[in-house]
């Protein structure tokens, strides 16, 4: 069985070859009725071109997909700076003394092109030494995060 696949490899790619291209690889022997007809030159030419628009295909998918890929880790990146500095800021506020409402506490330092900004409001009903305090993140212009968080003065 190994002595076979070597002797019938040549054959094979030199069949291939002379599909390809119309010519006789170098070193193999000529049959008497070797030369392609019309149709056979014609018919390796639609197999090429069915061959490029297949290859083609498969690397325009490919490229969406890592097109598609790299978007989602770019807003996973976003959101996930986007929560850890609204959690900074709320952990400000839980830390700083209380404001009186309507009113804001200072703001933590952030990352370029963003913008963190916090306003208080009073609960319908409630007490005057409760307030809800509501942070909202910005990515160049666009909100990414809005949270609200509850601040008591005791």
């Amino acid at each position: 069985m190994h002595s076979v696949i070597p002797s019938v490899i040549p054959g094979i790619v030199s069949g291939l070859f002379k599909r390809l291209t119309g010519r006789r690889a170098v070193g193999s022997r000529r049959a008497s009725n070797s030369r392609p007809s019309r149709s056979q030159r014609g018919f390796v030419l639609v197999e090429a071109l069915v061959a490029l628009a297949i290859m083609g295909s498969a690397t325009a998918a490919t490229l969406a997909s890592l097109s598609t890929g790299t978007l989602l880790t770019s807003r996973t990146a976003l959101r996930g700076t986007a929560d850890w500095l609204a959690t900074s800021q709320a952990n400000l506020v839980h830390e700083a003394p209380f404001q009186a409402t309507p009113g804001t506490y200072a703001n933590v330092t952030t990352p370029t092109d963003f913008v963190i900004a916090n306003a208080t409001s009073a609960i319908i009903g409630g007490d005057d030494q409760i307030q809800a305090v509501t942070i909202t993140v910005t990515y160049q212009g666009l909100v990414l995060l809005t949270m609200e968080v509850l601040k008591a003065d005791r």
